[in-house]
């Protein structure tokens, strides 16, 4: 069994033990501490000694510095020159990956943020979220009994700042998300005071099995990052403001290895930032068919039930354009029968908005090569019911 949370509890004593013991294995492991252009410090901890390896169950673990097969590129993609990455990466040793410090409270509040987001975990394949939880979407996802199986995962976000428009028990990310049964990934960017302790965009990494979740390297056994220059929740300090003539944006890639059956994370520029190991995820990569059979991509927002809601995107959808909203563009899939990176078929996807008064999104389709398959979502927020 793997480490999570499972129900909504207050932190106990024997918490605090353990996240104190968590804070000083990370100290003791720490070979340099580096700052990166916003004042964030990271400990450069060993790569073998990082917290998702502390487990019984991957203590003999053989870190993979690398995929050993990858979807084969079929089909070329193109970055817009008006369309640039920009992330606040950190240069920690090789041999190390930087893990933000973020001490003992911040570390309470972003595990309490964890159990309140595994509580409403399911709602957004089975399209049942809403003002009693407290969980609004506008997503594109796959239709059911689609009877097919995908391995992988691509999405090119643009990348927003809401400081200062995200409530201390509130959150809003741009995401891509591949499930099956009680298994799922998730990944893309979120502000979130409750799991950062500010209102900066940042990316982020979670998984869930029958047994619990995690974001980031926050539990032992999960997540295996290997770059030494890309924290899983690196702040990415370029955003979009509306009207602006350059969209800054982030390439978000998933795939499973299935040699290894470990499932990658990849990010712009073909960064390999870590991945989800073969075994933590048994419905998605221990199955007679491997992958998921439901895909999504676009806007989650969370806050408290029967509350006002956060914006999502940038918090501008009246205007459907490129250069007011936000947007995915470069949409693809994995099918596990071709292990190829393909175009999704427009008939075997469906939008899904809870609350269009609060949200909304609009498929564009196959729009060239430049854009690919390629969405406009967010909203402003407010009285979601």
């Amino acid at each position: 069994m793997h480490n999570g949370v499972e129900g909504q509890r207050m932190v106990s004593e024997e918490d605090d033990v353990h996240l104190e013991r968590q804070l000083k294995d990370l100290r003791k492991f720490s070979l340099k501490t580096v700052k990166n252009a916003v004042g964030d410090t990271y400990d450069c901890v060993d790569i073998r000694r990082q917290p998702s390896l502390n487990h019984p169950s991957l203590q003999n673990h053989e870190i993979q510095m690398r995929p050993t097969s990858s979807p084969r590129r079929m089909i070329k993609t193109t970055s817009r020159k008006a369309q640039k990455v920009h992330a606040l990466t950190v240069d920690c040793p090789i041999g190390t990956v930087p893990v933000r410090r973020i001490g003992r409270e911040g570390l309470r509040r972003a595990k309490s943020f964890t159990e309140s987001y595994l509580q409403n975990i399911h709602e957004m394949a089975q399209g049942s979220a809403g003002s009693q939880s407290g969980e609004h979407y506008a997503i594109l996802r796959s239709k059911s009994n689609l009877n097919r199986y995908f391995i992988g995962l691509q999405g090119y976000p643009t990348v927003h700042s809401l400081e200062n428009k995200v409530g201390p028990k509130q959150s809003s990310s741009a995401q891509i998300w591949m499930q099956r049964a009680t298994d799922s990934i998730q990944t893309g960017w979120i502000v979130s005071p409750e799991l950062n302790g500010d209102t900066r965009t940042h990316l982020f990494v979670f998984w869930k099995t029958k047994n619990g979740g995690c974001f980031n390297l926050l539990c032992s056994a999960g997540f295996v990052q290997i770059s030494n220059t890309n924290p899983v929740d690196l702040v990415l300090n370029k955003t979009a403001e509306i009207g602006d003539k350059i969209q800054w944006e982030i390439e978000i890639h998933v795939y499973l290895d299935l040699k290894t059956q470990c499932w990658w994370l990849e990010g712009s520029n073909g960064v390999k930032v870590g991945y989800w190991p073969s075994g933590l995820l048994p419905e998605l990569g221990s199955s007679v068919s491997l992958g998921a059979d439901y895909i999504s991509w676009g806007g989650s927002v969370k806050g408290l039930p029967n509350e006002p809601s956060p914006p999502m995107g940038n918090g501008d959808m009246d205007n459907y354009d490129y250069k007011r909203a936000a947007s995915f563009r470069q949409l693809q899939i994995v099918d596990s029968s071709t292990n190829e990176w393909l175009n999704p078929r427009e008939d075997e996807l469906e939008k899904y908005v809870d609350t269009l008064g609060c949200y909304d999104l609009k498929y564009h389709g196959y729009q060239g090569q430049d854009l690919g398959h390629t969405f406009l979502y967010g909203g402003v927020g407010g009285n979601c019911t």
